[in-house]
């Protein structure tokens, strides 16, 4: 899963599993390989696919909030329970879970939905060339930075106290 994203990397990483799911990456020093265009990006595609899933079907609930005609609510109380019965955040196996329950109009709603979330998303990223999402990587990492050196530097400046003043 995670693993076919670090194939370009099988020369210089191994990664040795330590659990079900855990596995720690160490890197070869006899074959360093530090080049950017060597990467894939099929995990952050699945993830976005995962999380456009999962944006869907919350617009999709209250979709069906806004439409479910019944006293009850019933369909949207029966979706609220089958999204917190089962993962939406899983992405495709949520929308099968969906099919096989006999939903096939809100599994194709909530693709729909997706499909849409998704070419929004697009036309935001590319009408800014990337840009607004690299300002905010960059300021995180920058925010990041910030407050550790200012922890360091209290840490630093703080005189020790003597037992008397604790």
């Amino acid at each position: 899963m995670v693993y076919r994203s670090l194939n370009s990397f099988t020369s210089t990483l191994s990664i040795n599993r330590v659990g079900k799911r855990k596995g720690i990456i160490t890197k070869s020093e006899t074959q360093p390989n530090y080049a950017y265009s060597d990467q894939t990006f099929e995990d952050v595609n699945t993830m976005l696919v995962k999380y456009f899933t999962f944006r869907s079907l919350q617009y999709t609930i209250s979709q069906v909030y806004e439409t479910d005609t019944s006293l009850m609510k019933l369909e949207f109380n029966w979706l609220v329970d089958f999204a917190n019965e089962n993962k939406p955040s899983s992405g495709d196996p949520f929308i099968e879970a969906l099919y096989e329950a006999g939903k096939p109009e809100l599994a194709n709603r909530i693709m729909t939905n997706r499909d849409g979330l998704m070419r929004q998303w697009i036309h935001e990223i590319t009408s800014t060339g990337g840009l607004d999402v690299g300002i905010a990587m960059t300021k995180h990492n920058m925010d990041l930075s910030i407050k550790q050196l200012d922890k360091s530097l209290n840490l630093a400046i703080e005189p020790s106290k003597s037992l008397d003043e604790v």
